[in-house]
């Protein structure tokens, strides 16, 4: 028998098992486990009489080739279907001309239009949104601006031909897109049979396992050979990967504390200066405090210090005219003295002894009429006698 005898016999088994039980190779690829399946069938006939002892159902023994025939078949037709590379080869073209094609399109028009402020506002309309539904309609709307100006645009020797590509590109773009979307929401149904045909030999490679693994539990060795070789490796990688994470993160947590025992000195010393530097601190403010108690001190004594300054000050002017008083009044004796000498030896009134007696009665009157009231700082010094 042949694989597509076993496809086309299987094909109606596998399509049976309902999407609840249809299970995925994600952990490891098909054509991997189909090896591994093969592997197992040639440790299974070795083992048979201990298997068929142990309570294992020969039949899926013997039905391994089968399952393992349909599922390469299926990955095989679900890998060449080319229905899905072709649509979405297609779509990634027409996309990339679509958005292309409206930047050219408004690179050209920004420049005929650009003393038109109204089509300008409408030009900036067409570039807004990147989505796929924004660049199908601004290319269908670009098209119906561009042939209501066409007279200008011919003028400018603009190619018309871009504004037909336009409104073509839109509605082939807009009927892909329909198609794309549906694909995308429609499940693929080789797919699902190659995950149905992954499925019902995944049943019969677990039972055989399940039945080695209680069978071989106390021989490790031959334990091993029903295992997946490429999970055990797998899993060794992943364990060498976590054991070389934690050496970098301890070899980082190791320069970590290296580096904080190496800076713990210049922390004490900080801590120690900035210990030291606080009676400084205290002392600032206590010297600010005293400063300002001598200069309130100083101030209170300038304020008390004025009234005597202003009191020697008036006792200067007062003494003044006094002074001055006594310098005359000793003047006016010593004139007296001498007219009374003059007086024996002329016996009699002249001109002379009259002026000097009208002289010595006017400076005896200025000196008891001149006086200094408080207040008063100026001093009358001439005066006139009628």
């Amino acid at each position: 028998m042949n694989i597509t005898d076993y496809y086309s016999s299987k094909l109606a088994v596998i399509t049976s098992i309902p999407d609840k039980d249809i299970s995925k190779p994600v952990n490891i690829p098909v054509h991997i486990y189909a090896q591994e399946a093969e592997l197992l069938k040639c440790w299974c006939h070795a083992d048979k009489e201990k298997l068929i002892a142990g309570g294992l159902d020969w039949s899926l023994v013997e039905d391994l080739p089968a399952r393992i025939d349909t599922l390469r078949e299926a990955q095989s037709i679900w890998s060449a279907s080319t229905d899905d590379i072709n649509l979405k080869k297609k779509w990634r073209e027409i996309t990339t001309e679509a958005r292309e094609l409206r930047q050219l399109l408004l690179h050209h028009m920004r420049f005929i239009f650009r003393k038109n402020p109204a089509a300008l506002a409408g030009i900036r309309k067409f570039s807004e949104g990147n989505s796929h539904i924004a660049i199908i309609q601004a290319l269908y709307d670009i098209a119906i601006f561009g042939e209501d100006r066409i007279e200008l645009l011919e003028a400018a020797r603009f190619d018309i031909t871009l504004l037909r590509r336009a409104a073509d590109l839109s509605g082939e773009m807009a009927s892909l897109y329909a198609v794309v979307t549906n694909t995308r929401r429609t499940p693929d149904k080789k797919l699902k049979i190659r995950n149905q045909a992954y499925t019902h030999l995944a049943e019969a490679v677990e039972e055989i396992r399940f039945h080695a693994k209680h069978i071989f539990w106390k021989n490790p060795a031959k334990l091993e050979c029903y295992r997946s070789e490429y999970t055990r490796r797998k899993n060794r990688r992943y364990k060498q990967n976590c054991k070389a994470k934690e050496l970098i993160i301890s070899s980082e947590e190791s320069t970590a504390a290296a580096k904080q025992v190496t800076e713990a000195p210049e922390r004490y010393i900080t801590a120690t200066k900035q210990i030291t530097d606080t009676p400084e601190i205290c002392i600032t403010p206590a010297k600010q405090v005293t400063d300002a108690t001598e200069r309130y001190i100083t101030a209170s004594k300038q304020v008390t210090d004025a009234p005597e300054r202003y009191t020697t000050a008036s006792k200067q002017i007062t003494d003044e005219p006094k002074v001055k008083t006594g310098t005359l009044k000793a003047e006016t004796e010593s004139l007296k003295r001498e007219t009374k000498k003059l007086k024996p030896e002329t016996n009699r009134p002249n001109s002379r002894t009259k002026s000097a007696e009208a002289e010595t009665n006017a400076t005896e009157w200025c000196n008891y009429t001149l006086k200094v009231y408080p207040g008063h700082h100026e001093q009358c010094n001439n005066i006139i006698i009628h």
